[in-house]
């Protein structure tokens, strides 16, 4: 590689750097002035894109291996290379539980839970999660504490 080559590389590097940083940065100023603490945005990285995305909008989260795709209430599908682990650790305390390994819903989006067969809940957008039989208890203290 020639120098300005190199020198080339280094400049792309330090802009796509500069780019996530302002996407960072501009999701820490949007959660540090949001009035409402669970408005707060996370940012997605994919192969092609940095989303910034308002937790509110995130119905649920599915596991797909090492990969995990993030679903929202604009009908969006975004695969990322992240595990749900760390969706799971991100989200805590926004009003998301984990309602099985390979699944972290929304409590928000929840429309019911129908209990046939250990139970599946029903997000607003139609979309049907199974429920893991030891997280089944847990759920449905979390809606009670929802409905009061």
């Amino acid at each position: 590689m020639n120098p300005e080559e190199l020198a080339e590389a280094v400049g792309k590097a330090q802009q796509v750097v500069r780019q996530e940083l302002r996407v960072k940065l501009e999701a820490l100023e949007t959660n540090l002035n949001a009035e409402d603490r669970q408005c707060k945005k996370i940012v997605i990285k994919t192969l092609e894109s940095i989303h910034l995305l308002d937790k509110n909008n995130i119905t649920h989260c599915e596991s797909d291996g090492g990969y995990c795709m993030v679903f929202t209430t604009e009908g969006e599908e975004i695969m990322t290379s992240r595990p749900i682990k760390d969706f799971d650790e991100m989200l805590a305390g926004s009003g998301f539980y984990r309602v099985h390994r390979s699944f972290l819903i929304n409590l928000s989006h929840i429309k019911r839970l129908d209990k046939a067969e250990g139970g599946t809940v029903i997000l607003s957008n139609d979309q049907k999660i199974p429920v893991a039989s030891r997280k089944r208890e847990i759920l449905l203290g979390l809606l009670d504490e929802l409905s009061e």
